[in-house]
């Protein structure tokens, strides 16, 4: 079986060496010599002794190679093939005879024959050479037909093809032709389109810019605002809680127990006012340093973050670990706070039962580096990650940990304006890993907003 291109073309397959023979020779010995000789080369032998035995055949319908004798006792080589003929049968002859005429042969090979062969005495070692070289033709004669059955097959279906693919192609030309004339009409409409969107984008683009212009004007008086009131608020509130120190100290054994106490009250809520205050006004002060991003030399920063909390560090009993940091364009004094602020929230939120581990370490990735502190604390619930970074925000009361609820908050807005982010990772009772990153910049980019 062949297939080609969807089109499944059957032959039949005949193993050449299991061929049947039919022998027509009158001379019984001669024909049992001659099957035996042909079966011993394997192939497949039936006997006919006269010519009416031999026509029967002529409706068997296997491919018979019939080896011939041309002069039997009722017929002649010729007549049987002119039987076989008139038939329509497709047949392969060998012609035997006792006499070496040519005209015989002619004869013979005009009407079909394929060989002609004289009875004598070597016939018998000939013959099956004869016989393999015939069943060999008979082979690529059949292969031959398949191949042309096949290539008609094809040929008509490659014609077929061609006119399905004509009328599609006529039918596509027709289509686009449409399609041209309907695209040309949308080219036109949307170049209308696009002239008009252009003539919004514009307008928007300078709304926009005159919103950000006044928006960047409210924040710039925003925080000039909050600077100024902060300062402003400093002095009263220290003369404040002077002035109840002041009585406190002159008057604390004429007080009796409740009026000292509400005096405690008074001089510590004047005192939280004022480092509020001091930390609003540190809050506001990020944005306004005119100082250059310079080579930062993170080792060198933590190594004075670390000096700076040395005493607290020894109180806890902290184990500190650091890998190698990186020098980045930054603010020198804004990375200490960031490095300050979350190394003393580490050592702040510690777990009471045993020593606080903290670790500081840094990976290079595709456009920034990415800081990480991670320590062993009591952790924070995953519903609070944005809310640390508010100002004010603190998810503890004073009464357990000390400070306003501002550090985490300075930290964002440092970063930010370092163009980098901060977040953090954590579950309650793990200890927490806060990451943050610090663009690579370059230097003509190290202008501060």
């Amino acid at each position: 079986m062949t297939v080609t291109k969807g089109i499944t073309v059957v032959y039949e397959e005949e193993d050449a060496s299991r061929r049947t023979i039919l022998v027509v020779e009158d001379d019984a010995g001669l024909n049992r010599l001659i099957r035996k000789t042909l079966e011993k080369e394997g192939f497949l032998t039936e006997s006919a002794v006269t010519g009416a035995d031999a026509v029967r055949y002529a409706g068997d319908p296997r491919e018979l190679i019939v080896l011939l004798d041309y002069l039997l006792a009722d017929m002649t080589g010729t007549q049987v093939i002119d039987a076989w003929i008139a038939s329509n049968r497709r047949f392969s002859f060998v012609v035997m005879t006792g006499h070496g005429d040519e005209k015989i042969a002619v004869e013979m090979m005009k009407r079909g024959a394929r060989d002609y062969i004289t009875k004598s005495a070597n016939m018998i070692e000939i013959l099956p050479r004869i016989i393999g070289r015939i069943c060999l033709e008979l082979d690529n004669e059949r292969q031959l037909r398949a191949a042309e059955e096949e290539l008609q097959i094809y040929r008509e279906h490659l014609e077929e093809l061609v006119r399905a693919r004509t009328r599609e192609l006529q039918e596509a030309n027709a289509q686009l032709h449409t399609e041209i004339t309907e695209r040309k009409q949308i080219e036109e409409e949307l170049r209308k389109a696009k002239n008009e969107l252009e003539l919004r984008v514009r307008e928007r683009t300078a709304q926009v810019r005159e919103a950000n212009e006044e928006l960047t004007r409210s924040n710039r008086d925003l925080e000039q605002f909050a600077y100024v009131s902060s300062h402003d608020l400093q002095e009263p509130l220290r003369m404040i809680a002077s002035h109840l120190q002041l009585v406190e100290k002159n008057c604390k054994d004429k007080l009796n127990d409740q009026a000292r106490e509400s005096l405690g009250f008074a001089v510590d809520g004047a005192l939280r006012m004022r480092q509020l205050i001091l930390d609003l006004l540190e809050y506001s002060r990020v944005t306004h340093r005119d100082k250059s991003f310079a080579p930062t030399d993170c080792r060198k920063i933590v190594e004075q973050v670390l000096a700076n909390l040395k005493l607290r560090i020894e109180e806890t009993q902290a184990r500190v670990t650091c890998d190698p940091l990186p020098t980045i364009m930054a603010d020198q004094t804004q990375m200490m706070q960031v490095f300050q602020n979350l190394i003393g929230n580490a050592l702040k939120f510690r777990n009471p039962d045993q020593p606080p581990c903290i670790h500081i370490g840094t990976e290079r990735e595709d456009t920034h580096w990415r800081f990480y502190v991670r320590d062993n604390g009591i952790g924070i619930n995953p519903e609070y990650y944005e809310q640390i970074f508010t100002i004010f925000k603190r998810l503890h009361t004073r009464r357990h940990y000390e400070g306003n609820g501002i550090g985490l908050s300075i930290v964002k807005r440092i970063l930010e304006r370092h163009k980098g982010l901060v977040w953090v990772e954590s579950q309650p009772g793990q200890g927490s890993t806060f990451f943050f990153t610090i663009p690579f910049l370059m230097e003509e980019e190290m202008k501060p907003e």
